[in-house]
């Protein structure tokens, strides 16, 4: 895995993130327009610290902790289909788009980099927000889901250098003069693919507030 091209790049999936000041960048968006609010799943999680020290993608110590997808929305891979793509293989990045308002929001990239053949990816990634001494923030990833839309965890193939995203959005009230309570300010993200539990740590800042509550997209093929 490369050093410090990743997740973590508000990365992210995630939900769970790898994203960049407040949020914002001169990147256009290349996602879907906002989506209903309709979603499945909200969970938060407090990761463990994680090292202070780190490279652009970094992995996270044992037993750190991101939102997860729930298994039963994480197959290894379709039938006959490619091994699920796992941290090792993959490189992160998180590429900010344009804001509008006080809604920020992000692309987790993630590229197979695993010279020997494809890996599959499904459903969420998982993200935790921390900062800058390492430390966990408060995070509530919540997975969006509207079949109506098209908006489902669908299974990608990713060839060695194919890429897939998962977008993320998140409400920053500092930006439009509103108060700063209930938001946190992240340095890093913590970022997992889904289906594997290894995580790695990409640079991100971002201001999040309701929380530390970040919607993500299901990865699509980028």
């Amino acid at each position: 895995m490369n050093a410090r091209n990743a997740t973590a790049g508000l990365v992210l999936s995630g939900a769970t993130l790898l994203l960049t000041a407040c949020g914002s960048g001169t990147e256009t968006n290349t996602s879907a327009a906002t989506a209903p609010s309709t979603t499945t799943t909200t969970t938060t999680t407090t990761a463990a610290p994680a090292p202070t020290t780190k490279a652009a993608t970094t992995t996270a110590p044992t037993g750190a902790s991101t939102v997860a997808a729930p298994a039963a929305e994480r197959p290894s891979s379709a039938a006959g289909g490619p091994a699920a793509c796992v941290t090792r293989d993959l490189e992160f990045a998180i590429k900010p788009s344009k804001g509008m308002g006080d809604v920020r929001s992000a692309d987790v990239v993630i590229t197979n980099v695993h010279a020997d053949g494809p890996c599959g990816v499904f459903g969420y990634g998982g993200l935790g927000l921390m900062n800058a001494q390492g430390g966990a923030l408060p995070t509530n990833l919540t997975r969006l889901n509207v079949p109506a839309q098209g908006l489902v965890p669908q299974q990608i193939t990713l060839a060695p250098g194919a890429s897939a995203r998962q977008h993320l959005e998140w409400t920053d009230t500092t930006a439009t003069g509103g108060g700063a309570a209930g938001c946190v300010t992240s340095a890093d993200v913590v970022l997992t693919p889904p289906d594997d539990e290894p995580s790695a740590v990409v640079p991100f800042t971002a201001t999040v507030c309701n929380s530390g509550t970040i919607t993500g997209w299901p990865y699509v093929a980028r």
